[in-house]
């Protein structure tokens, strides 16, 4: 799909994935009805994934050591127990009231302040 919105290569594309229920898949289709497309048929079949015995993924060789994976899970937690979660807590908060004000529905911001 995104080969045919892109077209000739020359248009930019920006795809997102998202799990939707059959009921949000129809509500979106019906307020983007211009970004709406038909399904392509493939004119190729793509070669299935088999594993042949005695043979390892490709994947496999390319693997992170284990021991390589607990050092950057260290390393996160390190970087976790640095940030300063109340101003995290501050940041999401402003974003929060600032969607609602773009969307009009600043009188639901309760401020603890008073």
């Amino acid at each position: 799909m995104l080969e045919a919105l892109q077209g000739d290569g020359t248009m930019e594309v920006s795809a997102e994935l998202h799990t939707l229920t059959p009921m949000q898949m129809n509500l979106a289709r019906d307020f983007n009805k211009s970004c709406s497309l038909e399904a392509l048929e493939r004119s190729e079949k793509r070669p299935s994934a088999r594993m042949q015995a005695g043979k390892t993924s490709p994947a496999w060789g390319n693997a992170i050591p284990a021991h390589s994976r607990s050092d950057e899970i260290d390393s996160l937690m390190d970087r976790m127990g640095e940030m300063d979660m109340e101003k995290m807590v501050s940041s999401f908060r402003g974003s929060c009231r600032d969607l609602l004000q773009k969307i009009h529905l600043d009188h639901l911001i309760q401020d603890s302040e008073g």
